[in-house]
């Protein structure tokens, strides 16, 4: 009875070890912190970085930082979970702040990083969708483009199955479980995401990058996915991200780059819509080996941008 009453207590005291442990924390100097390259979040609005700043200045950090020693700088930490409120306690001006400093690899801190950035009230779809993506390639160690077919193969037998062969076969392989239980770790459901947040990658490129990337919006981003033509499409893109316009303003600008196009057989292109085409096989055409008419298209050119010239200053 005695040798039994002692392990109950090694038991007890052992587990209160380990809670003390992960509950103890470091305080460190907020220079020895430096942002993770591995970050999954990528865009942290100014505004919400000066609130929280605000609230940490009036009541201080309610919430310590996870972080892991560099291993390229000595004495420095990667900040793991937390990097909005280490951002924030910077500009509040404070000189040390309470971490946990936890041992951690790649795949280990990617999953801390995630179950934060997935569990955030604001996160954006497209967000989710990179966030999750990556995820399960890290885990499964395939590419993302992989991924996206896993998903769909997964839903293809899914949907062949019967309600009793999807309670007791699916999944029915280690891959398929693995995804799984990545989903159901972040509080996902494997199919209804398939089915309803994958096809968001099949949106153009550029949008997809800029709207992950924090550059842009995700109202303001898919809204643009309206203009067709590619080139213009990343023109806008780049001038709307340059100039911050607003989403009522990039409807406007749809509206008029819409009113560009050519709506049935019988309308006349514009002439801004002609120089456009003009200027695009222009970008798509390779070296004069003709020195006569490569001067006289340079010739036509100056002409146009004097006569752009003089009606800028009427």
């Amino acid at each position: 009875m005695s040798t039994r009453r002692n392990a109950l207590k090694d038991f007890i005291y052992q587990d209160q070890v380990e809670e003390k442990k992960e509950t103890e924390l470091t305080e460190l100097k907020i220079e020895q912190l430096m942002s993770w390259s591995g970050q999954p979040r990528k865009y942290f609005p100014p505004e919400h970085i000066a609130s929280l700043a605000r609230s940490i200045t009036l009541r201080g950090l309610d919430y310590p930082l996870t972080v892991r020693p560099s291993s390229s700088k000595k004495g420095f930490y990667e900040v793991i979970k937390g990097e909005c409120r280490y951002r924030s306690a910077q500009l509040a001006g404070l000189t040390t702040i309470n971490v946990r400093v936890k041992d951690l690899t790649d795949e280990e801190a990617l999953d801390e990083a995630l179950d934060e950035n997935l569990n955030r009230k604001d996160l954006n779809p497209i967000e989710e969708l990179d966030g999750l993506l990556k995820r399960i390639a890290f885990r499964t160690k395939i590419s993302l483009e992989e991924v996206q077919s896993l998903l769909y193969e997964m839903k293809n037998s899914w949907e062949k199955m019967d309600q009793s062969d999807r309670e007791n076969v699916f999944p029915n392989t280690p891959i398929y479980s693995t995804v799984i239980d990545i989903f159901s770790s972040h509080g996902r459901d494997w199919y209804s995401f398939t089915c309803s947040r994958l096809k968001l990658s099949s949106i153009p490129i550029e949008l997809y990058q800029a709207i992950s990337e924090g550059k842009i919006e995700y109202t303001k981003g898919l809204k643009l996915k309206a203009i067709t033509d590619p080139l213009d499409r990343k023109e806008l893109l780049e001038q709307a991200i340059a100039e911050s316009w607003s989403y009522r303003e990039i409807v406007e600008q749809v509206k008029e780059w819409q009113k560009t196009q050519i709506t049935d057989t019988e309308t006349v292109v514009t002439p801004k819509r002609r120089m456009k085409i003009l200027s695009d096989r222009l970008l798509r055409v390779k070296e004069r080996k003709n020195p006569e008419l490569q001067k006289q298209l340079e010739k036509k050119i100056s002409q146009i941008e004097k006569w752009l010239d003089e009606i800028e200053q009427l």
